[in-house]
C-alpha cells in the first residue's frame, strides 16, 4: 500500500507486484482482489505473458512474473518458458 496517492478519490494505492496490506475493514470490499481470486477466472494466455516479458526485455525493464491466472492459479505455478522471473526494479534513493 502506498500512502499519499495522487488519485483524487483515494488516499492510498495498491501495487500489483508487491500486493497490499489490509489496513481497514474497507479492504474486505477490495475490487482488485475480488477480481484476481474469483472462482471462474479466465486462464491467462501464454502469448500475453510472453509478450509483456519480451517488451520488458527489449526496454531493459525488470520483469516479475507472479503466477498464472485462472481458477487454479496457485497450482499452475510461476514458471514461464522454463524459468521463474523474479527481477525487481532498483529503488532510487531519495534525499
Amino acid at each position: 500500500m502506498a500512502a499519499n496517492s495522487a488519485i483524487e478519490w483515494t488516499e492510498a494505492t495498491w501495487n500489483p507486484v508487491t500486493g497490499c496490506t489490509k489496513i481497514s475493514l474497507g479492504c474486505q470490499n477490495c475490487y482488485a482482489e475480488r477480481m484476481a481470486h474469483r472462482p471462474k477466472a479466465r486462464p491467462m494466455s501464454p502469448l500475453w505473458a510472453k509478450g509483456v516479458r519480451d517488451q520488458c526485455l527489449t526496454a531493459g525493464v525488470p520483469f516479475f512474473f507472479k503466477q498464472w491466472e485462472g481458477s487454479n492459479n496457485k497450482k499452475a505455478g510461476r514458471v514461464l518458458d522454463g524459468r521463474t522471473w523474479d527481477e525487481m526494479p532498483v529503488l532510487a534513493e531519495t534525499g
